[in-house]
């Protein structure tokens, strides 16, 4: 009778040519997630959390087939709205509209501790703002894809070049 939302993810392991799906997260109540691999191989799996203002994550150490039960990043305000996040080898970057109350402040964070802590952030846009991509694009900068717009999130979209040293 209830809906309930698990992440999970697709993988290759011959570049792909074949795919599997990975298990799903082993409780509910996440979903529109993004992955990245940190420097150990494990991999990160970010998620849109349906019960609080805040990201939640949880790894895995098998390459995607099995998931840790997901936790809180209290760090990571968000509206229950998908965010994105990627490596360039150095730091952790992480978008989102970054607010507990609704879709605004299109936000990027960085963390130089694979996610432990946030160090810096980056306010891209202040408005109405959703969903949204990042790309590394050089050694010193990354782009944002995002939904933005003036009455609406989804008035729009907006590609936006941000400096890595930019993000404080």
């Amino acid at each position: 009778g209830k809906v309930v939302s698990y992440s999970h993810t697709a993988y290759s392991d011959d570049n792909g040519k074949t795919w599997h799906a990975g298990k799903p997260t082993p409780s509910g109540g996440v979903g529109e997630c993004s992955v990245v691999e940190l420097q150990d191989g494990t991999l990160m799996l970010n998620m849109r959390a349906s019960d609080g203002f805040y990201r939640k994550y949880c790894t895995s150490t098998d390459g995607g087939e099995t998931w840790s039960a997901p936790a809180a990043d209290n760090e990571l305000i968000d509206c229950d709205c998908q965010g994105s996040i990627i490596n360039d080898g150095k730091c952790l970057f992480f978008s989102n509209a970054a607010s507990a109350t609704e879709r605004i402040n299109m936000t990027v964070r960085k963390s130089s501790d694979e996610g432990q802590t946030w160090q810096g952030q980056y306010l891209v846009y202040p408005g109405k703002s959703g969903y949204s991509d990042l790309v590394d694009i050089s050694d010193d900068k990354i782009a944002v894809f995002y939904e933005g717009g003036e009455k609406r999130y989804t008035e729009g979209l907006d590609f936006k070049i941000i400096a890595k040293n930019s993000i404080q």
